[in-house]
């Protein structure tokens, strides 16, 4: 078995550019350089997932959103659930490093987050643009209708969409 995780370059911009294999840190660094490419403020975060973590925050238009390309990666399905969200969405799925301001110890220091703003924006999510979004339970029907039908006419065998953390909707269950 090939584990790229053990190869140096998968942990910056070359494994994910130059050889299309990258963890987590590959990824972050690949996006910030993307979005500095573009004219966009960038920056990494770090955290937990499952295992550490890191990911990026980035301004668009003056919001700031969390952007996790590393989750976004499913092969070759099509899946954006962590593409320009809160903080509220992020912390749903991961915990975040301190900030560096109020830590002391210097091993918590390196892996604190040195610029982390608050992300509450949702003009530029991936859902919201492509009306993939669903904000109350009165759009639900419709909307998932609506994509369904949509998928069948043009013969895709998926169909993505989010539902607002306010409807506390979580892995088919409605709390509310």
């Amino acid at each position: 078995v090939n584990n790229f995780k053990n190869n140096p370059s998968s942990w910056n911009i070359v494994g994910a550019f130059l050889n299309g294999k990258a963890v987590c840190e590959g990824y972050a660094k690949s996006m910030q350089v993307l979005g500095f490419l573009l004219g966009l403020d960038c920056a990494t975060v770090t955290g937990v997932s499952t295992e550490p973590h890191m990911w990026n925050v980035i301004n668009i238009e003056n919001n700031w959103y969390h952007l996790d390309a590393t989750a976004n990666d499913t092969n070759n399905e099509g899946y954006h659930f962590f593409f320009n969200v809160t903080t509220e969405y992020i912390l749903k799925s991961c915990t975040i490093d301190s900030s560096v301001d109020s830590l002391t110890d210097i091993d918590a220091i390196a892996r604190g987050n040195i610029f982390l703003p608050t992300c509450t924006a949702t003009e530029y999510n991936y859902h919201v643009v492509n009306s993939l979004y669903i904000a109350e339970k009165s759009q639900i029907e419709s909307t998932v209708v609506s994509m369904i039908c949509a998928a069948r006419r043009s013969g895709q065998k998926m169909v993505e969409f989010a539902v607002s953390p306010e409807m506390n909707f979580i892995f088919g269950t409605d709390d509310t």
